[in-house]
């Protein structure tokens, strides 16, 4: 059996592939039809540098074209709402907008929590609010330092 020989553009095209499908090698191999071994040693570096330059350029094309999907996508979910199934649409729309934003090279997920632009001793001083209020509902008590007019 002869070996099959890519060309750099090929490689560099299943490389932006791999990126797109977050580095899942084997969901790589099932959509190229490329075998997992090729793919693990493109992945590794073993290809010449053009591949790598290629590689942004295939990996900024194909979020281009998402974007456009994307695009489509938000236009036809008035026309969804009213035909077809909602929940599709919106999963399929989610797909392509993370995967677009991964070959960015954008966030997929936001770890930090936004405190409506309260600072640490502000945020402190409403949780000490909230726990004063929940022990007086839970005691029928007035907080430490409360009046009767401070009590809900």
């Amino acid at each position: 059996m002869t070996k099959r020989h890519y060309s750099d553009k090929e490689k560099a095209a299943t490389l932006a592939i791999l990126d797109a499908n977050d580095g899942n090698v084997s969901k790589t191999s099932r959509d190229t039809g490329i075998p997992r071994k090729t793919i693990t040693e493109w992945r590794d570096g073993r290809h010449p540098d053009d591949v790598a330059r290629i590689r942004q350029e295939k990996k900024r094309d194909l979020a281009e074209s998402l974007e456009l999907i994307a695009h489509t996508l938000v236009g036809s979910l008035n026309v969804k709402i009213e035909t077809a199934n909602l929940q599709q649409a919106a999963t399929t729309l989610g797909i392509v907008i993370d995967k677009m934003q991964l070959l960015r090279g954008d966030a997929t997920t936001r770890n930090e929590i936004v405190h409506e632009g309260l600072n640490q001793e502000e945020r402190i001083g409403r949780i000490a609010d909230l726990l004063d209020a929940a022990r007086t509902r839970r005691d029928g008590s007035a907080p430490e330092g409360a009046t009767t007019s401070d009590t809900p």
